[in-house]
């Protein structure tokens, strides 16, 4: 549960990258040199889903690795075997006190980070001419088991979203977290796709 991410005392949210599997939980260690998305809650008992950009088309056969988040020592690039994650740059990974930032080689995307009492922010600024697509993971690695109650998504226009997610797990009870998307241009097409049963525990 030892994340580079941003906080502010007594905040609602904790923001922060993430690139464990299962081990311990999930999370974030710093000895790895890849990513395999960003989430918004990083407290005992408390978990979200994980978001991740990326490039170039994506398979959403079952079985496909695109559809998961790959191993955290690769292979990476063009590889049908590396998934989603993302290896980044060290020299540019930033974490103080409100902000985080960091490059991501694969995605070649800026990803910065702030927070609030109530809130997180996520930037993302993406290559401009390559296929672009924003990932939601409701089953990445957690910090806390949790079983997935329901979520929500739903286009407010061209270039919003917005979503909500509910959790229940044994420490912290039901719990909901809410979040918008805005997009400086309009996104072309939204998709979802299910590898799995997603009752019970995850």
């Amino acid at each position: 549960m030892q994340f580079p991410g941003v906080t502010v005392p007594m905040g609602l949210v904790k923001l922060s990258p993430d690139n464990q599997g299962n081990v311990w939980n999930g999370g974030y260690e710093y000895t790895i040199a890849s990513i395999s998305g960003f989430s918004f809650l990083h407290s005992f008992g408390l978990s979200s889903m994980s978001v991740m950009p990326l490039i170039g088309p994506i398979e959403t056969e079952p079985g496909h690795a695109k559809l998961f988040p790959g191993p955290s020592d690769g292979p990476f690039g063009g590889m049908w075997t590396a998934g989603y994650r993302s290896r980044i740059r060290k020299d540019t990974e930033t974490g103080k006190p409100g902000y985080y930032a960091v490059d991501l080689v694969d995605a070649k995307t800026h990803v910065a980070l702030t927070a609030t009492a109530r809130t997180g922010w996520m930037r993302f600024h993406f290559p401009t001419l390559e296929q672009t697509h924003l990932l939601f993971d409701f089953t990445a690695p957690v910090e806390e088991k949790a079983e997935l109650v329901g979520f929500t998504v739903n286009k407010v226009s061209p270039t919003e979203i917005q979503e909500s997610l509910t959790q229940r797990n044994t420490y912290a009870g039901e719990f909901t977290v809410y979040f918008v998307c805005q997009f400086s241009q309009a996104f072309t097409t939204m998709n979802a796709w299910q590898t799995g049963n997603y009752s019970g525990a995850f």
